[in-house]
């Protein structure tokens, strides 16, 4: 079918005139061209979506991992400065026994001597209440047993071992600190500037490897 009016009318004689099937695909072909258009630039943005979906998938499992290292180094630290602690309270502990062990030692000695000289100041001092006919039989023998008697002097437990064991511990104690202190203060600068670096966009923060260096062999 041809449209009447430009088949007809002079004033459409100049009118291009073709089949209404002709004209509907050519038109069609336009559109065609338009929808190939559109479906290409769908397919962009479903490749676009996968793109982001799996590179957020990746940030995901990176973000996983590294809260897995910070927790795992974390532990690590508070494993071995616990296993530090015990270490040196056990060596207190030891130190705490041998001052025990010392102080009851010279306390049974200085007892036994105490009894043993209140015991001759005793005698003496009876002796030297007798009667003088009394006091002066065998008096040049008790005056040579008096003169060889022995004083005990028992040899007391030093604390000089004891002393040494405390000096060691804390001069131990000060170098422990020391680190302690220098790490502490290492990772908080760490923790400032991963917060900078996270702010603009930059990386993670390097105090996991602060962290791992609190090793045994780092405090011993």
């Amino acid at each position: 079918p041809i449209c009447v009016v430009c088949d007809k009318s002079k004033e459409h004689q100049g009118h291009r005139t073709l089949p209404i099937e002709e004209a509907a695909q050519e038109y069609k072909e336009k559109i065609k061209v338009q929808l190939n258009s559109v479906k290409a630039r769908e397919k962009h943005v479903l490749d676009e979506k996968m793109a982001k979906d799996e590179e957020s998938m990746n940030h995901m499992k990176q973000l996983v991992q590294e809260k897995q290292k910070i927790t795992s180094a974390f532990e690590d630290m508070e494993k071995f400065l616990e296993k530090q602690k015990c270490f040196w309270l056990r060596k207190l502990e030891d130190v705490e026994k041998n001052i025990q062990n010392n102080q009851e030692k010279n306390a049974t000695q200085i007892s036994e001597e105490i009894s043993h000289l209140s015991n001759l100041i005793k005698e003496m001092e009876e002796k030297c209440q007798q009667p003088a006919s009394e006091f002066l039989q065998d008096i040049r023998m008790t005056l040579i047993r008096y003169e060889k008697e022995p004083v005990p002097y028992p040899r007391r437990c030093s604390g000089q071992g004891v002393w040494r064991q405390l000096r060691n511990i804390s001069w131990n104690n000060s170098s422990l600190a020391k680190i302690m202190e220098n790490h502490k203060e290492s990772l908080e600068q760490e923790i400032k500037k991963g917060e900078s670096r996270l702010a603009t966009g930059g990386t993670l923060w390097n105090g996991i490897v602060l962290c791992q260096s609190l090793h045994p062999g780092a405090i011993s």
